[in-house]
């Protein structure tokens, strides 16, 4: 925060509330708030052919990012507050700014909006950031980076932040998508790759049937990890993508021994329906109403469906955005089939369905 805009808020704090400063200062298009952090759109390029990078100036509420974590960005669309997750990037030689990728998803609001629309001076909240896919302590020698689709974007946030150290260990990233037409930043890697080729190598895998562009094709093998790397020793390895993707990438790390950080964007897979709990009563005590549900979908589909405002980020059980105090009643997490029965529990609303009547702190 800069001393005029303190100045101003010390002024202007006995004769204004904080929302009564935001809702002017967002009339007048500026991105200066009492507390909430907004960045600015500064401009969008297209990464490839379903791929853009939006590149975001945010104002002195935020408090910077680790490479490879995410935030919360969430836009007015319709009238509609929408909040995804979406990983942090740095933006070379500009350090008071960030990149977000988005790639467009098929019948995804907020990415199709983004793609559409975000473009210079347009301006979106940003959220604290989140998640720990980076190394802490001592930095490896050798770090292993697997990606799959656009699970590539928080390995490239690292990319990028080590570029701008001068390479201070030896990465080898390796990058699987459908077509070689589709790599999310792959003329930018390439070009690293090319120039750093002792600390950076860059292995694109296409997993289409008939693209035969690519060096390598298929899905993640054990065969490609040795083709690739041998018997070359790695420290580390974060491993980013479809749920599948994951699960075979952890497999082959733990063969090899290998200490891995895994992500997946992929929402987690829905649980079966279970017919002792086919229909259950939601009672939400803040606004007096209950409704009725089903187990077939997660408590925040169904909150919405039935005009619920409930908050919410990720989708996928990561940011907590959506956590609720659950008051009584049992829920069933959909990642591991876990019940909870115990009453007055943080419930992530994204990942769990209704075991009964239960009542929420909505």
């Amino acid at each position: 925060m800069n001393i005029l805009e303190k100045s101003a808020k010390t002024l202007l704090s006995p004769l204004l509330q904080p929302s009564q400063f935001d809702f002017w200062a967002q009339q007048f298009g500026s991105s200066v708030r009492w507390q909430r952090c907004v960045a600015r759109v500064v401009g969008a390029r297209r990464m490839c052919s379903d791929t853009y990078e939006i590149e975001l100036r945010p104002n002195s509420q935020w408090r910077g990012f680790e490479p490879g974590q995410h935030a919360n960005i969430t836009a007015e669309i319709k009238g509609r507050r929408i909040t995804r997750s979406y990983s942090l990037l740095p933006v070379p030689g500009k350090p008071k700014r960030l990149s977000i990728i988005v790639r467009r998803e098929r019948g995804g609001l907020m990415s199709n909006w983004l793609c559409d629309n975000a473009s210079a001076g347009t301006l979106l909240e940003l959220a604290p950031a989140f998640g720990d896919m980076f190394y802490s302590k001592k930095a490896p020698q050798h770090l292993l980076l697997l990606g799959a689709g656009s699970g590539l974007t928080p390995l490239l946030s690292h990319i990028r932040h080590l570029q701008s150290l001068k390479w201070p260990l030896r990465v080898t990233l390796l990058q699987w998508d459908r077509q070689s037409g589709r790599f999310i930043a792959g003329d930018e890697l390439q070009a690293m790759s090319d120039r750093h080729n002792e600390n950076f190598r860059w292995v694109p895998i296409a997993t289409g049937a008939c693209d035969v562009s690519a060096p390598l094709a298929g899905r993640i093998s054990a065969q490609q990890l040795n083709d690739v790397l041998g018997h070359e020793p790695v420290d580390l390895a974060f491993a980013c993508g479809p749920r599948k993707f994951i699960h075979t990438a952890q497999k082959l790390m733990d063969g090899r021994g290998v200490s891995c950080k895994t992500e997946s964007f992929e929402p987690a897979k829905k649980l079966s329906a279970n017919s002792n709990f086919a229909r259950s009563r939601v009672k939400l005590k803040k606004t007096g109403r209950t409704i009725e549900v089903n187990n077939a979908g997660s408590l925040l589909e169904q909150l919405e469906q039935q005009g619920v405002a409930a908050a919410s980020g990720c989708r996928q059980g990561v940011c907590n955005s959506c956590s609720c105090l659950k008051i009584s009643g049992a829920t069933q997490d959909s990642l591991n089939g876990a019940l909870d029965s115990e009453p007055h529990q943080l419930v992530r609303l994204c990942i769990n369905q209704p075991a009964g009547d239960i009542e929420l702190d909505l």
